[in-house]
């Protein structure tokens, strides 16, 4: 029997909610934690319209804020001296590096 499974599936939103809680976020505009709140918002939904499409297999780690080699840099603690150097909270430092 086929088991239906997706790789990956777009992280913006059905209506670009990401690119614009994000942007409201670097112009000072809304809170981090509402930044995170949609993004929570955004991964919970995807995961259900997946889910109600009939994938069996969903997948789990795809979601970035901004890039995913980004993602992969910060997870690991690879950031240059010169932006630890601003001693920003992490998701600043982790936009200041993007």
């Amino acid at each position: 029997m086929a088991t239906a499974i997706n790789l990956g599936y777009s992280r913006i939103g059905p209506n670009r909610e990401l690119k614009k809680i994000v942007e409201l976020y670097w112009a000072g505009k809304t809170s981090q934690e509402n930044l995170l709140q949609t993004a929570k918002q955004i991964r919970q939904a995807n995961w259900k319209t997946q889910s109600d499409a009939g994938i069996e297999q969903l997948p789990a780690g795809d979601f970035s804020l901004y890039d995913h080699v980004l993602d992969a840099a910060f997870a690991f603690d690879l950031v240059p001296a010169r932006f630890r150097a601003l001693n920003l909270n992490g998701i600043d430092l982790y936009f200041a590096m993007a």
